[in-house]
């Protein structure tokens, strides 16, 4: 949580907004963000259940987009599950970013262009 913080902290710093999308439910996702340290940083969350729609869909991306009040070709995405977040970002026009570590990258699917192992990386 500490790198969180501390890349969360530096992107402020440059005016740069973060949010959240994230598949679930809406209470759930509402209450981990609010018990971060940085949750006052986050400028919107989105879950899917709250959306009627789940990641990998594009239109999702680009309502986090939109609500960040930026097209998705002017966003990043680092997300940790490379089809329902690198690829669905990656489709919605996104610069997509895959976070290694938690899921495998499936055979038979383009290899990622962007990944990095530790947020420090970023």
């Amino acid at each position: 949580c500490s790198a969180s913080l501390g890349l969360i902290l530096e992107l402020e710093s440059k005016d740069i907004k973060v949010g959240v999308i994230s598949n679930g439910a809406e209470r759930s996702r509402r209450q981990t963000i609010a018990a971060l340290p940085f949750a006052e940083s986050v400028s919107t969350v989105i879950s899917s259940e709250a959306f009627g729609m789940a990641k990998p869909a594009s239109d999702i991306f680009r309502a986090g987009a939109a609500q960040l009040g930026f097209p998705p070709e002017q966003c990043w995405f680092v997300g940790d599950h490379p089809i329902n977040d690198y690829q669905g970002a990656k489709a919605a026009g996104m610069y997509a970013v895959w976070f290694q570590g938690f899921h495998s990258w499936p055979e038979g699917i383009m290899p990622e262009k962007s990944s990095i192992t530790s947020l420090g990386k970023l």
